[in-house]
């Protein structure tokens, strides 16, 4: 019973701090906000885990480096990669590296050449189950599947 309690009353106060960021109150909407994050964990609630429950990652992701090294290497085999899409959710690729990427005709500008995706964190790789051309961010990648191994964060 205290514990529905102690949960209404976190939530009412981060309700609270909504009304008071709308009314550009700032100070009652911190004061309110820390206020319930505190009680919320008085009453049993891992809030650095809360992020799971609305289904974000929250685990740890191989170094970037480390990435496109791996893939790299693995220059006309098939991989499988496990990342982060951008809405959150997880997939795992399996593609070819390797293939020509010829991006869009765009007056050849600088920004979709492979330097500068690359520079950007973004890795092409062909996607052989959708018959086309991926992008991922070198940053979401959870794991790499090539060569017979296994490589994860």
């Amino acid at each position: 019973m205290l514990a529905l309690a102690g949960t209404l009353i976190g939530f009412g106060a981060f309700g609270y701090s909504i009304v008071k960021l709308w009314e550009k109150d700032y100070r009652q909407a911190a004061m309110a906000a820390v206020g319930g994050a505190a009680v919320l964990a008085v009453v049993g609630w891992n809030l650095r885990n809360m992020t799971q429950v609305f289904g974000a990652y929250t685990g740890d992701y191989m170094k970037r480096d480390e990435v496109e090294e791996l893939l790299d290497d693995s220059q006309g085999k098939i991989v499988g990669v496990t990342f982060i899409k951008k809405d959150g959710s997880e997939r795992t690729l399996v593609g070819r590296i390797g293939k020509r990427y010829n991006p869009p005709p765009t007056g050849g500008h600088p920004a979709h050449g492979k330097t500068a995706r690359r520079a950007r964190g973004h890795f092409t790789i062909y996607d052989m189950h959708k018959g086309a051309f991926r992008i991922i961010n070198m940053e979401t990648v959870i794991g790499i599947r090539a060569g017979g191994k296994t490589y994860s964060a």
